[in-house]
């Protein structure tokens, strides 16, 4: 019995000095543990919501009035962006208004690499950019292209983005 008290007390903390914790972080691997830990929980939440903020090829075919083929040629064209999850295609929704496709993103979508990961491509179009401000804001692409901005200073930021990869 003496052992199981034992085991069910809380370990004692202890304070290290400041060399013995930076020497314990750099080679126990707990502290990246942790670290990858909590990044792969928010990694699994921004995929879990770039899923659900997605359409199929179906549904993307009902909001603009075309058959779905003609939604995955668009895709093929880089007139939409897609990427695949579950073996299924998904169109995410920030694309799109309530009728059509975001003005201009084709323009857009053919400088950004075919590789580049969907929550990137996503956070991309909707992270506001210090160098697009209507009304004295800084907006995201996706708000400037939708606001009549100049596609040309969204396509200026895709080949920047493209370079600096």
């Amino acid at each position: 019995m003496a052992a199981l008290e034992l085991m069910q007390r809380p370990a004692a903390t202890v304070d290290l000095p400041a060399h013995d914790r930076a020497f314990w972080e750099r080679h126990s691997g707990i502290a990246n543990r942790t670290a990858s830990a909590e990044a792969s929980v928010g990694n699994v939440v921004a995929q879990v919501r770039l899923e659900a903020d997605a359409l199929t090829a179906e549904e993307v075919a009902q909001r603009l009035q075309v058959d779905a083929s003609t939604v995955r040629h668009y895709r093929r064209e880089k007139k939409l962006h897609a990427f695949t999850m579950g073996g299924r295609l998904r169109f995410p929704l920030w694309q799109f208004t309530n009728h059509a496709a975001l003005p201009s993103i084709g323009r857009v979508l053919a400088v950004l690499p075919e590789d580049m990961h969907p929550q990137s491509v996503a956070g991309f179009f909707t992270t506001p950019q210090p160098d697009l401000m209507l009304d004295g804001a800084a907006v995201s692409p996706r708000e400037w292209l939708l606001g009549g901005g100049s596609v040309d200073h969204v396509v200026g930021l895709a080949e920047d983005l493209a370079a600096g990869r």
